[in-house]
């Protein structure tokens, strides 16, 4: 893989991580809120965040529906979130759906909605396999960069 490869590939990994990472944190705030602990983020920001984790979701979910529509790496994470929760690709579809039904609900109403911990659960796997895909295109990106 050439060096132009394996950086482009190195940032797209740091943009999953990167929505991921906001969804996550917006899930947070929203669970935060339903146990009385209120903190000073704006709902506006909270609606962003959720929406970009909707975005990452679809994309992912395009990746297991129409694999010709999207670029490798977003096929690949979506393979390989397959095989981390051992589902097939019908079954991944499903949750990925029902997650981001969970993350609309969760955008329009501002509160932890039901389902929210198992679209938590997804982001954090996502976040996970991105991570570790990252790490060891940063290495690779390293040694050739080295050597």
């Amino acid at each position: 893989m050439s060096i132009w490869r394996t950086r482009r590939r190195h940032e797209e990994n740091r943009r999953f991580n990167e929505q991921a990472d906001a969804a996550l944190l917006a899930i947070g705030v929203l669970r935060n809120r339903d146990d009385g602990l209120e903190m000073s983020y704006q709902d506006d920001t909270l609606r962003s965040q959720l929406s970009e984790g909707k975005k990452l979701l679809s994309k992912l979910r395009r990746g297991l529906t129409s694999p010709e529509e999207v670029d490798d790496y977003t096929y690949a994470l979506s393979q390989q979130l397959c095989d981390n929760w051992r589902q097939v690709s019908n079954e991944a579809v499903t949750r990925l759906e029902e997650d981001i039904e969970s993350l609309e609900q969760a955008e329009e109403n501002l509160d932890a909605v039901q389902g929210i911990q198992r679209a938590e659960t997804t982001l954090t796997d996502i976040e996970e396999l991105a991570g570790k895909v990252s790490k060891s295109e940063a290495e690779r990106l390293r040694s050739k960069l080295v050597g």
